[in-house]
């Protein structure tokens, strides 16, 4: 496996959908409609008028939990840490509209709802939504899928254990090691949710087998003795030239079988609840 090669950087086209040559698949049995939101902090609960667009689109369960920032967005009481959560909190569920939207979906509560596990769920389809700070992603098909986006970060010797496979472990000694595992961490993470497990599943029961050469970004994933348990794709999105500023983010889907893959980006709370608000 050499992650090292994968740094696709993928630009944003001119109907504000990031795609390989505008619909090349991804994978070829079904289709994965993708929406990521990029935001800046403060900025979903800062502005009012901003604030009451954004109502419509969350359920009561996100309203409840975001009330006290709303009314307040600089409230003393609530750390910095507290509020990131609390906009990400929000910035999943406007994800969730928008990929519902794209894929000719009803995209406002209560079409959507969640299980006790505080995972979301919609009728004859599967979703999957992540988020980490000032991103928020969201994908749905016809098959089960999993999503994951995550910012590059450092890790300590003893999760990297928890995170390679045995073969793997050779890894954790790279120079460029933290880089390495945060892609790892990110599409082995993609293939647990899809599969309902979470982290608990074990990422180190999983090892990834790179496809086309491994320069492609797509992975097949294997446990035990399935030979093929998900397909997966990692992106590396930065803001160089015309791509998006996730500066160093990375973004994994994960299907059981073959998919093809569309991702919409919306750089902005505001751009996001114009496309929501489109007829």
């Amino acid at each position: 496996m050499n992650l090292d090669r994968i740094k696709k950087n993928v630009p944003l086209n001119g109907d504000r959908c990031i795609s390989t040559k505008n619909g090349e698949h991804f994978f070829t049995d079904s289709f994965v409609e993708i929406c990521i939101l990029s935001y800046a902090p403060y900025s979903l609960f800062e502005n009012y008028a901003l604030k009451h667009e954004l109502m419509p689109f969350l359920s009561e369960p996100r309203l409840e939990k975001v009330s006290r920032l709303m009314l307040n967005p600089r409230e003393a009481s609530l750390s910095a840490k507290h509020i990131y959560a609390l906009e990400q909190s929000a910035a999943a569920e406007l994800a969730i509209c928008a990929a519902m939207k794209k894929n000719g979906r009803p995209f406002a509560p209560p079409d959507y709802a969640y299980q006790e596990n505080g995972q979301p769920t919609i009728s004859n389809g599967y979703i999957s939504i992540s988020h980490t700070e000032q991103h928020a992603a969201c994908a749905i098909a016809g098959q089960p899928v999993g999503i994951d986006v995550e910012r590059g970060h450092k890790f300590s010797k003893a999760v990297a254990k928890r995170i390679l496979s045995p073969q793997k472990e050779f890894m954790s000694d790279s120079t460029n090691a933290d880089e390495l595992l945060s892609r790892v961490w990110t599409v082995k993470e993609s293939f647990l949710k899809m599969t309902g497990e979470g982290i608990p599943g074990g990422m180190r029961t999983l090892e990834l087998i790179a496809s086309g050469g491994g320069s492609s970004g797509k992975w097949i994933i294997k446990r035990g003795t399935e030979p093929k348990a998900g397909c997966a794709e990692l992106l590396s999105i930065s803001d160089r030239g015309n791509s998006v500023g996730f500066n160093c983010a990375y973004l994994s889907v994960c299907t059981r079988e073959k998919a093809t893959m569309h991702i919409n980006c919306f750089e902005s709370a505001e751009s996001i609840l114009k496309f929501l608000n489109e007829p």
